[in-house]
């Protein structure tokens, strides 16, 4: 069975959570469009900062350490 990808797992969650906070804004509490669409803006820039920090500090070394724990078991 195939690993799913850490940065893939935060994605979908991610964007699972997007949809629903948008729906909720749009149906329950009413918003206007465009603080709809600046609330999408700044959500969607904050995912592409936070996969930088998590494919950056947090991907990165994972793989090297399980390289390196293949290499030790070989």
């Amino acid at each position: 069975m195939k690993r799913i990808n850490l940065l893939t797992k935060y994605s979908i969650c991610f964007f699972t959570l997007l949809l629903v906070l948008l729906i909720f804004l749009l149906k329950v509490i009413d918003v206007s469009n465009e603080s709809l669409l600046a609330s999408a803006i700044s959500l969607i820039l904050a995912y592409v900062f936070s996969a930088i920090f998590i494919y950056k500090e947090v991907n990165s070394p994972l793989r090297k350490i399980f390289n390196l724990s293949g290499k030790l078991k070989a």
